[in-house]
């Protein structure tokens, strides 16, 4: 009942939001009033996390695969491996605690085969001035009040803060400032708004690109 989820919610110290189709989950949140109360709950101390869909979904917006087959609400068993693969990635929308666009699985290819950086970088155009938060499959995103930091479960996993810039030509360029757990805890507001006054060598597009 409505009742039973208010109260489920209101009473966690912890919310933790699993992998899935966002497109879905926050439109769906929305319509029962969840997102209202998911933010009630944070007021009063809980504790928002996730994977996948649940790092997007505290984003204002994400790189999500929504429109993979396989996540759909009722799965079609007759899916042939050619219907699994020939979809694409899409921005959806999220809760809107972080500001930026979400990019989790950074480092690797879904079951279309498409890198995620390199499609992210290609959404990124869509929006210039949006900041981007890359975060790698076995990599965690810590933001305590208004600082941020990185944990790694493998050593080469680590985030990154990707900013469109203009080149001389007038061409958009993208800027990616790796983020590790080496770095430390800094300021959010600070990392998405001007990532060079925190972050250290930045790579451009093409150096990502021959980097893979």
């Amino acid at each position: 009942t409505e009742e039973e989820i208010r109260e489920t919610i209101l009473s966690a110290s912890i919310i933790l939001v699993s992998g899935g189709n966002t497109l879905y989950a926050v439109e769906r949140w929305k319509e029962l009033g969840i997102d209202k109360l998911i933010r009630q709950a944070a007021s009063d101390g809980a504790v928002l996390c996730g994977g996948s869909a649940g790092a997007i979904c505290w984003f204002e917006e994400g790189h999500s695969q929504s429109l993979n087959p396989a996540l759909s609400l009722h799965v079609d068993p007759d899916l042939t491996e050619e219907e699994k693969q020939n979809w694409e990635y899409i921005r959806v929308d999220g809760l809107g605690f972080l500001p930026g666009l979400c990019v989790p699985h950074h480092d690797v290819a879904q079951s279309n085969g498409v890198p995620r950086t390199e499609d992210s970088n290609e959404m990124m155009k869509e929006k210039p001035a949006q900041p981007c938060v890359g975060i790698d499959e076995e990599a965690v995103l810590v933001v305590e009040g208004d600082q941020v930091r990185v944990v790694s479960a493998k050593a080469d996993a680590t985030c990154c803060v990707k900013v469109c810039e203009d080149t001389e030509d007038g061409e958009l360029e993208i800027v990616s400032y790796p983020f590790t757990e080496e770095d430390g805890a800094v300021s959010i507001e600070q990392l998405l708004a001007d990532p060079a006054t925190v972050l250290e060598e930045p790579e451009t597009v093409d150096d990502i690109s021959n980097n893979e």
